[in-house]
């Protein structure tokens, strides 16, 4: 059974029409916590530990969530870069980067993880941290 999320789009006589959408199915999504500054640190994941398994995407995805409030438009620049290449970075518009707001922004994480992935486990990691796929 696929899981779907309902979205509101806009017609053009103004009115709104509600459309359901197919979530990407995947068996374990990972949330890898990172901040805006550490692009090299993801390059680094992407090419070792998620680059070692060859399981495909029905296996596991991944995701490294950013809080996007308060940057500055050039760091919003190259992140939107890197977004383009990647497209596994996750925007948290209402979560400022700082170490008072690892809760919130692993909350956030997780609640964005639920509206746009159907998944039957998460984990979520640092990082710093290595996983064997």
């Amino acid at each position: 059974m696929s899981c779907f999320d309902t979205v509101v789009v806009p017609q053009q006589d103004g009115s709104q029409q509600q459309v359901q959408v197919v979530l990407p199915k995947t068996f374990l999504l990972i949330v890898i916590m990172s901040s805006p500054s550490d692009s090299d640190i993801r390059d680094t994941i992407r090419n070792t530990w998620l680059k070692l398994s060859a399981k495909g995407p029905s296996h596991f995805r991944w995701i490294f969530p950013i809080g996007i409030s308060k940057l500055d438009e050039t760091t919003m620049s190259g992140l939107r870069m890197e977004q383009t290449q990647f497209e596994d970075l996750a925007f948290l518009p209402n979560v400022t980067e700082s170490y008072d707001n690892l809760a919130r922004k692993t909350a956030q994480a997780i609640y964005y993880s639920t509206q746009n992935y159907d998944f039957q486990f998460l984990l979520k990691v640092d990082s710093d941290s290595f996983v064997r796929v």
